[in-house]
């Protein structure tokens, strides 16, 4: 049986590849036909299930295509630097981004969003942090976590509900181990009977994944410690 931190390393790992996929081989450059939307001046290279942001070198001026479908030629680096080829420019192959195209880079940006906010509460900058907010449910997950650092535990019920209630992404697909991480915040600062509600949402969660007898016995012994 793997122990949880092991668990922690291995999601780590996996989330590292998905955000950050590697797009050459051997470190090289290798020519490459992106295709992909504009939006906030960045330009997103859409696949299936993923938008993956591109940066480039050198600097590309994206605002006359913002909100724009757009294809490139040119040469892929290690860490997704794109380098368009001599005499060639973006051509534009639709003048919108579809709604699936969106979807999927803003899901991207929420992760980082995410991220960005947790750096942000722990600095001890929590209104910095609340503002990047988004939609998905691991976000709802990160603002209970940065309500609970303030003791605002109005809020973190408040969090809680909106992802009980189903009004964010993939509730019953939030991860289990952020749910466990705020049930045990939670439980530190005394607050049992949100714990509790936190632990009975990750088992939902974890019964709902592809290996659920790797995270179910955890979380029940938590349920079984705090219901003593």
């Amino acid at each position: 049986m793997c122990s949880k931190f092991m668990l922690k390393i291995v999601f780590i790992i996996i989330s590292i590849f998905n955000l950050f996929p590697i797009s050459v081989e051997a470190g090289q450059p290798v020519e490459r036909t992106l295709t992909g939307c504009v939006i906030g001046k960045n330009f997103f290279d859409v696949k299936p299930g993923r938008a993956y942001p591109i940066r480039f070198s050198p600097v590309l001026n994206l605002e006359p295509h913002e909100v724009k479908t757009i294809s490139m030629q040119g040469w892929l680096s290690p860490g997704d630097f794109f380098g368009i080829k001599d005499g060639t420019f973006p051509r534009i192959i639709q003048n919108t981004c579809d709604s699936h195209s969106i979807k999927l880079i803003n899901q991207q940006n929420s992760v980082q969003y995410r991220v960005d906010g947790l750096k942000m509460a722990r600095n001890g900058n929590f209104n910095e942090a609340m503002a990047l907010d988004n939609t998905d449910c691991d976000t709802y997950v990160d603002r209970a976590q940065i309500q609970c650092m303030r003791n605002d535990f109005a809020s973190v019920s408040k969090d809680l509900e909106i992802i009980k209630s189903g009004k964010c992404a993939n509730p019953k697909q939030a991860n289990y181990l952020l749910l466990e991480d705020l049930g045990k915040l939670l439980g530190g600062k005394g607050k049992k009977r949100e714990a509790l509600d936190v632990y009975r949402l990750a088992i939902v969660s974890c019964l709902s994944g592809i290996v659920p007898e790797l995270c179910k016995k955890s979380i029940e012994k938590e349920i079984q410690n705090l219901s003593k």
